[in-house]
């Protein structure tokens, strides 16, 4: 066949130059070992289960506007009576990103955190690696609680040392008392994004002072929410419960609601979507 005569001459015409031989090995072996490299990324960001209880359990919540493609987060007025109204989750959490300087040494760092809702770690089942998580109480008084909970990769950044629980960071010029270590593999639950540090949404006026005033704006989208579904309840049954409730606050706040729903997706699915990551600390969306 003519095939294989065409191979026989390309092997033998390797072999006659073995520099070109060599240099043509070496590609091959590169774009082989680039690919297995890509596969295994895709398997450690997409295919492995999240780090948490009951994934399959847990899904995002996204605001759907009829004035804007895509998917958007939520404002926080929407996010409270989301979860003060609804009967389809054992319970609902918000967390959205913020750049914040951390001094030690007298030196000052930029680190990546997460205000997180009171409730954060318990709706995703999670365990702590050492000391506990946020108590409900912690997330109520606006910067009551200067706490924080470190991830376990900064832990070991910062020392390792066992004896962190009860000392203080220095966040934004102001002092935070650790209380936790995020069990180890746990970097929140948004694909290729690492929080460092996680801090109550209540203390966001020292955390993310410019965007203060969001958490009074219901037109304010910049709010990433997370719910835990009841057992027995299907991820199309509590969407269609959202979408009641929304359309309750879009004839209840018609000036800033309007025309503005609500999706649900698995958060397995969710994960790799990047809504609200780092980049979009600083502005909120849809803002109008």
């Amino acid at each position: 066949m003519v095939i294989w005569r065409d191979l026989r001459y390309a092997i033998r015409s390797l072999i006659k130059s073995p520099g070109f031989f060599a240099i043509a090995f070496i590609a091959i072996a590169l774009g082989i070992g680039v690919n297995t490299t890509i596969l295994g990324i895709v398997n450690t960001l997409l295919l492995r289960p999240l780090p948490i209880g009951h994934s399959d359990r847990v899904v995002q919540l996204f605001t759907s506007d009829s004035h804007f493609t895509g998917r958007n987060p939520n404002s926080y007025p929407n996010f409270l009576d989301y979860q003060k109204q609804n009967s389809v989750f054992t319970g609902m959490a918000g967390y959205t990103f913020a750049g914040i300087g951390m001094t030690r040494a007298g030196e000052t760092t930029n680190v990546l955190g997460q205000l997180v809702s009171g409730n954060y770690f318990d709706l995703l089942e999670l365990h702590p690696f050492l000391g506990r998580g946020f108590l409900p109480e912690e997330d109520t008084t606006p910067n009551g609680h200067p706490v924080a909970i470190v991830s376990y990769k900064f832990w070991k950044k910062l020392g390792g040392d066992r004896n962190i629980i009860g000392s203080t960071l220095t966040l934004n010029g102001h002092a935070f008392t650790v209380i936790g270590v995020a069990p180890a593999g746990f970097t929140g639950i948004d694909i290729g994004v690492a929080p460092e540090i996680w801090t109550p949404l209540a203390m966001h006026g020292w955390i993310r002072p410019s965007g203060d005033e969001w958490f009074e704006m219901r037109r304010a989208l910049f709010l990433n929410v997370v719910a835990r579904l009841k057992p027995g309840v299907s991820v199309s049954a509590a969407q269609a419960q959202m979408q009641t409730l929304a359309r309750q606050l879009e004839r209840a706040y018609p000036d800033v609601n309007r025309e503005r729903s609500v999706a649900l997706s698995p958060a397995e699915k969710a994960k790799s979507q990047g809504i609200g990551g780092p980049g979009n600390e600083n502005s909120a969306q849809n803002i109008s």
